[in-house]
């Protein structure tokens, strides 16, 4: 019965994103939109592919196209963006929230498995990046929001595997409380079968002394007799 784990157990194998997806801002993206952690929308529609999501600025009217990296198809194009609203495709929904520049893109990708620590380095060096751009910002914004997705999945784990080893720990005490209460009644019989009271034994055997005594005396009396003379 397991009562512990090694850290790689614990720690390892923690999925990235929200733990479905892993959404991310393009390495060039010029304006400060940020993006949410995926979410699932209709989980009979999900592919498991990768999609992007690039932007067109064009007369004051932004739009964004959604494909299919995967399969190099385009999902949809031309829908109007609102900041903030939720983007649907391939059974998964993210929200992207500001201001994206013309040719801005990002990316949602099937999560990945890592380490605790790694969302909690990413996050210090996030926290440590100069927010002096508007692409600064908003790849911050994303980045933060994707650690405390990942730091969450990764707390649910440590809960759902101490919640596993407690109720191992339950059960042994459990079976540790039997196992004493069947030692004190074995215990107890082994005394009722095999304990001595001496005070009884030395009393039982003063009167077989005694029945011993009186017999041998009697056989005595019986073979002075005449008739026993003569046998």
């Amino acid at each position: 019965l397991a009562v512990s784990a090694n850290g790689a157990a614990v720690f390892q194998g923690i999925p990235s994103g929200n733990g479905v997806f892993l959404a991310s801002v393009g390495a060039t993206n010029a304006g400060d939109a940020s993006i949410s952690v995926g979410q699932v929308a209709n989980a009979s529609q999900l592919t498991g592919h990768a999609y992007a999501i690039a932007f067109t600025v064009a007369g004051g009217v932004t739009t964004y196209s959604v494909t299919d990296t995967t399969t190099s198809t385009v999902v949809s194009a031309g829908n109007p963006y609102t900041s903030g609203s939720g983007i649907v495709f391939g059974g998964q929904q993210v929200a992207i929230t500001g201001t994206p520049a013309n040719g801005d893109q990002f990316t949602v990708a099937p999560s990945t498995a890592q380490d605790l620590f790694t969302p909690l380095r990413n996050a210090i060096a996030a926290l440590k990046t100069p927010q002096s751009t508007p692409a600064a910002k908003g790849a911050f914004a994303t980045m933060i929001n994707r650690a405390l997705a990942e730091v969450d999945s990764g707390t649910e784990k440590i809960l759902a595997m101490r919640a596993q080893f407690g109720s191992g720990l339950r059960e042994l005490d459990s079976l540790t409380d039997a196992h004493a209460g069947a030692q004190i009644q074995f215990e107890s019989e082994i005394t009722r079968l095999t304990a001595l009271d001496y005070a009884q034994a030395v009393s039982d055997l003063s009167a077989e002394q005694a029945a011993l005594q009186a017999a041998q005396k009697a056989f005595q009396s019986i073979t002075s007799l005449s008739l026993f003379k003569l046998l």
